[in-house]
């Protein structure tokens, strides 16, 4: 497997096989911190994937709670930007599925929180909040740094 072009590498005694670890933090904690492909990955066919940023992952949770009416956590905001931009990507004619894993009851001090995300530079833009605007502008176009 090839992770951002380059032969991963070191797996354990245990057979996980560690990858390397973006190192920028991300609010979809968990997320960017996987360092080790396990068993139920292992076998999978992976040929892309999909990036996104503290901000836009800000952006799509506050637009889904203001057009959708659907509280997540940042995991479940990272995985609609990624479906988003992959339909994009793809264009018309495509179907594009995801999974919301969390829900945003969790993290009212960071994510909900306007204060944090004000200390942080990640309030949302006007595109995500305002209610009359359905615009996806936010979302930047899909790049993708894993190919195999």
């Amino acid at each position: 497997m090839f992770i951002n072009n380059v032969r991963t590498s070191g797996v354990t005694k245990d057979g996980y096989e560690m990858l390397p670890v973006v190192k920028e933090s991300s609010i979809a904690e968990g997320v960017a911190a996987l360092a080790r492909v396990t068993s139920n990955l292992r076998e999978a066919v992976i040929d892309k994937g999909v990036t996104g940023t503290n901000k836009e992952i800000v952006d799509m949770a506050y637009f889904l709670l203001r057009h959708d009416g659907i509280f997540v956590g940042p995991s479940s905001a990272l995985n609609v930007l990624g479906a988003v931009k992959m339909a994009k990507a793809l264009g018309p004619g495509h179907t594009t599925v995801t999974i919301l894993a969390d829900g945003g009851v969790r993290y009212g001090s960071k994510l909900y929180n306007e204060q944090w995300l004000q200390d942080n530079s990640l309030l949302p833009k006007q595109a995500a909040v305002k209610e009359e605007s359905a615009s996806l502008d936010f979302v930047r176009e899909l790049t993708f740094p894993t190919t195999v």
